[in-house]
């Protein structure tokens, strides 16, 4: 019987690096795969199928992933049903596989049983991180506020702990990961009894290149204090008022090919956040996409105007300009994103194929 290992943890735990560490040491990824960004560089190893529905489950029960309260009953039989089709689309059913989104804390159990119905035998593994880490890394990508952090964590590890005991499980630290590499994740196959247990010399190496130190951007002893205690109703109002509500509305219309509604959604949540840089990002990609460039570089110059240390709206602003033909324009932002971050290949690769224009 195939097995298939649900990776579990809250958001920027580390369940990224984790996966793609299983899927060098062998085990079945997903088919289709969400692309890198500048948030997370190495890939987030996550399937948009499954993220896309994880997110309608959540929606179903009243929830977005950033909101920690309790979900609301449903019915689930049909969404397992989904989750049955969607794991027939991205796995072959018949080797050891992992499947990883941070929302399984929440929904995990709808994908048990689906993969259960596939004659799968489901082992969970439990990403763990400094909880003020998770909570810096979240600020930075989302701008999501310590208490409401915090309040997720909670959620997520509470719920994924109460999942995992249903199943052979095992827990991980990140920092352990990190520190151990290759001889962490052979520890952790041969615990949940996983064919690909003896790693081969060249795997070993390759999982220890991958699970690079240099990527961690948030560390405990930079962090004052102690971990709080779970925080109280205070922060309801503003996990309601969050503006990331328009930009999960924004992505699930734009994906039905409604963008004109998902444009009107984006606008919305800036008429009341309007520094927000993701909604202003977003807004950018879509009106890019559909052919509306004023609107995009607006969009894109509002967004460079109020985080300006951040580079990926230089480098779409770049992208923009450069397919409209301003060639001095685009290089000059594209030399703005590089220098920002240098390290991140994509601006580099679109200064060089502007100069090579």
């Amino acid at each position: 019987m195939p097995k298939l290992m649900l990776v579990l943890g809250m958001h920027r735990s580390g369940t990224s690096a984790l996966t793609r560490s299983l899927i060098l040491a062998g085990l079945e990824g997903p088919r289709r795969l969400l692309h890198p960004d500048q948030a997370n560089r190495r890939g987030f190893w996550e399937s948009p199928d499954v993220v896309f529905l994880n997110d309608e489950i959540l929606m179903a029960a009243g929830r977005y992933w950033f909101d920690p309260r309790p979900l609301q009953r449903q019915n689930t039989e049909h969404f397992i049903d989904r989750a049955v089709k969607v794991l027939e689309d991205n796995y072959s059913g018949t080797s050891d596989a992992v499947l990883k989104d941070p929302r399984l804390c929440r929904v995990g159990t709808i994908w048990a049983k689906a993969a259960e119905r596939l004659k799968y035998d489901v082992k969970c593994v439990l990403m763990q991180r400094h909880p003020m880490e998770i909570a810096a890394s979240l600020f930075a990508r989302n701008e999501i506020g310590e208490a409401h952090a915090l309040a997720l964590w909670h959620t997520y590890t509470d719920e994924a702990e109460y999942l995992c005991k249903d199943y052979l499980s095992f827990q991980l630290d990140y920092d352990e990961l990190l520190r151990e590499r290759w001889i962490c994740v052979e520890r952790l196959l041969a615990q949940l009894d996983l064919n690909a247990a003896s790693l081969k010399p060249q795997t070993k190496q390759t999982i220890d290149n991958f699970l690079s130190p240099n990527e961690r951007r948030q560390h405990k002893k930079d962090m004052l204090g102690r971990v709080p205690e779970t925080p109280s109703s205070t922060i309801d109002k503003e996990i309601d008022q969050h503006p990331l509500h328009y930009l999960v509305d924004a992505n699930r219309l734009a994906r039905n090919g409604q963008f004109v509604e998902a444009v009107f959604a984006l606008r919305t949540g800036l008429k009341h956040h309007p520094n927000h840089y993701q909604l202003n990002l977003r807004l950018g990609g879509i009106c890019r996409q559909t052919g509306a460039r004023d609107t995009a570089r607006a969009a894109f110059t509002n967004a460079i105007s109020a985080h300006p240390q951040k580079p990926d709206a230089y480098f779409q602003l770049a992208t923009l300009l450069r397919d409209t033909g301003l060639r001095d324009e685009a290089l000059c932002n594209a030399q703005k994103a590089e220098k920002l971050d240098p390290s991140w290949q994509p601006y580099s690769d679109l200064v060089q194929s502007i100069l090579a224009a």
